[in-house]
């Protein structure tokens, strides 16, 4: 059974959420915090359904698309999630986290080009994005652009200097020429 694993506080949180949702059919902060719930027990499935009718009921709500994007990462379709990401940028432009993920997702497919692409691109929103920024040296750093990594590691050191994680890829980068 789904519920399975599920402890009892989950159990009736779900029939709460369920049971709104048989009033108010369209309610998307209802459904959004039972996909949440569906999540926490790794029902995928219900999770993805829930994600789904939260897009068809409210397209241009690009939270849904990002956080629908990680769960399909987190199932390994890399495509689908990354389709989904680039959705929830179209609808909310402006948001960082969006750019960062997107740029993890061509990584992970070895899409080093657009991983570089959509990090300069979140770059231009907010230059000194300390997430983006590493991204950006690590994709530099395994595509063989040493100098281009090390140049954005020495940034993050100059931004950062308490982050010895920096530090120490800057130094890496630097005994590795």
């Amino acid at each position: 059974e789904w519920s399975r694993g599920l402890g009892d506080v989950y159990k009736r949180q779900i029939k709460s959420y369920e049971s709104a949702l048989e009033m108010d059919y369209i309610n998307n902060i209802v459904r959004t915090n039972l996909a949440n719930l569906y999540y926490r027990n790794k029902d995928f499935i219900k999770t993805e359904e829930a994600y789904k009718k939260i897009i068809e009921l409210e397209p241009e709500y690009g939270q849904t698309y990002y956080t629908y994007s990680l769960l399909l990462a987190e199932l390994n379709r890399f495509n689908e999630a990354i389709k989904q990401m680039h959705l929830a940028i179209k609808y909310m432009p402006e948001n960082i986290r969006f750019y960062y993920n997107l740029s993890l997702l061509y990584d992970k497919m070895n899409n080093l080009k657009k991983a570089e692409a959509i990090a300069a691109k979140g770059l231009k929103l907010d230059s000194n994005n300390e997430g983006l920024l590493y991204v950006l040296a690590y994709v530099y750093n395994k595509g063989n652009q040493k100098n281009k990594a090390k140049n954005i590691a020495y940034r993050l050191v100059q931004l950062y200097p308490n982050n010895t994680q920096y530090t120490r890829f800057y130094t890496q980068l630097s005994n590795s020429n």
